[in-house]
């Protein structure tokens, strides 16, 4: 036996046929079959509940003239080709196609959808959006890393600095204890005094200072207990 072939089609996510074509499939008048789902519709309850089975619809015919159709259901098809079983030998057979066909709907529904060129254009937009947000965001937390290294080096620089403070508070070059004791330049040679407070330093685990001096730049400073101890001890 050949297939029968039914078509569905969806209506804002709801798959029907209607009831125009349906009555061309049973071999019946549009009309009895209006009359047929009238019937049907004035027994349930609501609205809300016949509108699963049957939604009110229309169509131009080829005149120009309106006329009253119905969207019908997968639940509609089965109740109204089903009444027709025992008048319409086809409409068992209609019923077994439209159940393949709803189905086969159904199935194609639960698949990926392709994308068309304008939505795949939008799609990349947002990508685009979304990975530009992203860079952005990457580059304020390096930035804000930049700033965190900035603000500690600036730190340590004060803590450097603090502590040069407090080692050359009581720390002296060679030549200022010289000049403060009284100490004539020609009676001692700077750099081998410098080497000898040096070598106590490490020994007695002291820190050497550093201060600058416009004549020679950057000089050490040693502990004045240092210093007595090389000049007098």
């Amino acid at each position: 036996m050949e297939l029968i072939k039914v078509l569905v089609e969806n209506q804002n996510g709801v798959l029907v046929t209607t009831s125009n074509r349906v009555a061309q499939e049973l071999g019946v008048k549009h009309y009895d079959l209006l009359e047929k789902i009238d019937g049907y519709i004035s027994k349930f309850s609501s609205t809300e509940l016949s509108v699963q089975f049957y939604i009110p619809s229309n169509y131009k015919a080829l005149n120009g003239r309106t006329v009253k159709n119905y969207l019908i259901t997968e639940k509609g098809i089965a109740q109204l080709v089903g009444g027709y079983n025992a008048s319409v030998p086809i409409a068992f057979d209609l019923n077994v196609a439209y159940i393949n066909e709803f189905e086969k709907m159904k199935k194609a529904l639960k698949q990926p959808k392709p994308m068309s060129i304008p939505e795949l254009i939008v799609m990349q937009g947002q990508w685009m959006v979304e990975a530009e947000s992203r860079i952005n965001n990457i580059e304020n937390n390096v930035i804000g890393i930049a700033n965190t290294v900035e603000d500690n080096d600036k730190s340590i620089k004060r803590l450097e600095n603090n502590q040069r403070r407090t080692v050359t508070s009581n720390h002296l070059t060679v030549i200022a204890y010289a000049n403060i004791k009284g100490i004539k330049p020609k009676s001692y040679h700077a750099p081998s005094i410098g080497k000898k407070a040096t070598k106590i330093c490490r020994e007695k685990d002291l820190l050497i200072g550093t201060t600058v001096d416009s004549r020679y730049g950057l000089i050490n400073t040693y502990p004045v207990e240092v210093l007595d101890e090389i000049f007098f001890g």
